[in-house]
């Protein structure tokens, strides 16, 4: 009983005792429509245009990635990512 008084309280339950749909929901909680998971980025979209701008310029991904502050490995991730979308 208790469990169906919290659900009350936020307004999850119908007149008719169903659960509403998600995005009838989570408005009314005040939650955002569109939450991102995961990891967050090590580095800016900003930074990122910088760094493809480097190595197309000829730099070794190592001092681009020495630069930022992380291994060589995520240039050369966001090296292949975007050659994959151009």
């Amino acid at each position: 009983m208790q469990v169906r008084r919290v659900r009350d309280r936020l307004g999850l339950i119908e007149a008719g005792g169903s659960f509403t749909g998600r995005d009838q929901v989570r408005p009314r909680l005040g939650l955002p429509r569109a939450q991102r998971f995961g990891r967050k980025p090590k580095l800016t979209k900003h930074q990122a245009r910088e760094a493809l701008k480097r190595v197309a310029a000829g730099e070794t991904l190592r001092e681009i990635a020495l630069s930022y502050n992380v291994d060589h490995s995520t240039i050369h991730r966001l090296k292949a990512r975007y050659a994959a979308e151009a």
